[in-house]
């Protein structure tokens, strides 16, 4: 059940401050940044539908020096994070030793120069920690975890979020 509304009524749009506007442009722009190209192209839009209801905006610019644009699994593991749906990983260590893994996807980890996805693997029966850049390979399964992810992702950043990452939460 959700809301109904009848013809002729509308949703005001939403409106940012000058302040709020310069923050989604600088933080869209940061997007650059992981190589995410998904991502990216995403920012790109949302920036365009920004710049159109706000554009005194132009004024600030992100540099994206350093990101490279990698061909990562990164979309695919996106929506596996939203419908909670199992990956299976060929994964290679720092040694170049390979395994193939069952993963429940939980977050993605973007740092400057890579993406980490966070995810309780069924080999190790705990949460580890997967660099994109050394997945081998990476499909969706038809298996699903509906309704455990939250809980484990709350556990995750109850317990390592702070040993692995600094972030400042926005909300």
């Amino acid at each position: 059940m959700g809301y109904v509304m009848r013809a002729g009524y509308d949703l005001p749009p939403l409106s940012f401050d000058e302040n709020e506007a310069e923050a989604i442009i600088v933080g869209l722009h940061m997007v650059a940044r992981t190589g995410d190209r998904g991502l990216w192209n995403s920012a790109k839009s949302a920036a365009r539908k920004l710049h159109g209801v706000a554009p005194g905006v132009r004024h600030l610019v992100a540099s994206s020096w350093g990101s490279k644009s990698r061909e990562t699994d990164a979309f695919l593991i996106r929506r596996a994070i939203r419908s909670e749906t199992k990956l299976k990983l060929t994964y290679a260590d720092a040694s170049g030793k390979q395994t193939d893994r069952t993963v429940w996807p939980l977050a993605i980890i973007y740092y400057c120069d890579n993406e980490v996805l966070v995810a309780w693997c069924e080999m190790r029966s705990a949460i580890r920690h997967f660099r994109l850049d050394r997945m081998q390979r990476c499909s969706e399964l038809e298996d699903r975890f509906c309704g455990q992810g939250s809980a484990i992702l709350a556990r995750w950043e109850q317990d390592y979020k702070a040993s692995v990452v600094e972030t400042e939460r926005l909300f």
